[in-house]
């Protein structure tokens, strides 16, 4: 027996607006009362709007061909869901990642409350590349945001200490890969005593030193 379904009333998708509970389809699966920016109502199946392939009544594909002459591309659609899920966790206090932004006063660039002036200036998002604050207490805006590796957003975590090889500083994840291991080799070292220097510099293949065991 399956679980639940969780109550997605009064939640936000792209541009539908969850009204009620309707009636599920004919496999069972759960459905929604949605109202769309447009004024539109229409059923959507709950596993459309989580999935992100629903996020208006149809009106936003026909904007893009009647304006574009084109569907959506798959980068088009990448930056469509990227740019919601900032909108939701900047604005929605009942989305799980609100906490640390809308709730710590992270706000949004106004025009980029519209999709087509956040896509303007941002271009569609690269495969592979997620939307990065370069200041991660600043705001969503085209001065501190660009699209990034996860690596480079790792990197950019404000608890990623910083520490020193040879006349260089990167951060410790940078230092663990320096050294052939994962992103939390030196944390572990530093975690367990050692010096920053030795935790930089011991090979990972000195088994006693990475277990905190001295001579």
């Amino acid at each position: 027996m399956g679980g639940v379904a969780p109550n997605l009333a009064g939640m936000r998708f792209g541009r539908l607006f969850v009204l009620s509970k309707a009636e599920s389809d004919r496999r069972g699966n759960a459905a929604w009362f949605c109202r769309c920016d447009c004024g539109v109502e229409k059923r959507v199946l709950a596993q459309s709007l989580r999935s992100g392939s629903t996020v208006s009544c149809g009106c936003y594909n026909l904007e893009l061909v009647s304006g574009r002459g084109r569907s959506l591309s798959a980068g088009g659609m990448r930056s469509y869901l990227t740019w919601d899920a900032m909108i939701q966790r900047c604005t929605n206090p009942r989305n799980k990642k609100w906490h640390r932004y809308g709730g710590r006063g992270i706000i949004i660039h106004e025009p980029w409350r519209s999709f087509d002036k956040f896509l303007a200036d941002m271009g569609e998002r690269p495969e592979g590349m997620t939307l990065d604050r370069i200041n991660n207490d600043g705001n969503y805006e085209p001065t501190n945001c660009r699209w990034a590796t996860p690596i480079t957003q790792g990197n950019n975590r404000g608890n990623n200490r910083v520490v020193k090889v040879g006349n260089s500083e990167m951060t410790v994840s940078e230092a663990s890969r320096l050294l052939g291991g994962n992103r939390s080799s030196v944390r572990y070292r530093l975690a367990n005593g050692w010096s920053e220097h030795d935790a930089v510099s011991t090979p990972l293949n000195s088994r006693k030193k990475q277990h905190g065991l001295s001579k």
